[in-house]
């Protein structure tokens, strides 16, 4: 966060310590899926979901995304909840949501 409290982004951070925190994301991502045993994961936008298929590429998971819900994002704003729900509907995860049987 910057010194307003503004949501610093990882591309707005400066080369050397954008790459030092997606590093021990990656990690911790990839500690938490081994420890885990977590065989589905959701990137809560493009970017979440490209960091995984790098931090997750020797693991046996798949991979999906939906839409961040971003202020920046016109798509998101009012109904975004209605967007992921169909998103993950489309790729046929609602069960585990709902707790239904498979």
């Amino acid at each position: 966060m910057s010194s307003s409290g503004k949501n610093i982004t990882p591309p707005h951070l400066p080369k050397r310590e954008r790459q030092q925190l997606l590093e021990i994301c990656d990690n911790s991502l990839a500690e938490f899926v081994k420890l885990s045993g977590v065989k589905i994961v959701v990137g809560v936008g493009k970017f979440a979901e490209e960091r995984a298929h790098k931090a997750l590429k020797d693991f046996d998971v798949e991979i999906y995304s939906i839409m961040h819900p971003s202020p920046a994002s016109p798509a998101a704003n009012g109904c975004w909840s209605d967007i992921a729900l169909k998103q993950l509907t489309d790729v046929g995860l609602t069960s585990y949501i709902r707790n239904e049987k498979l």
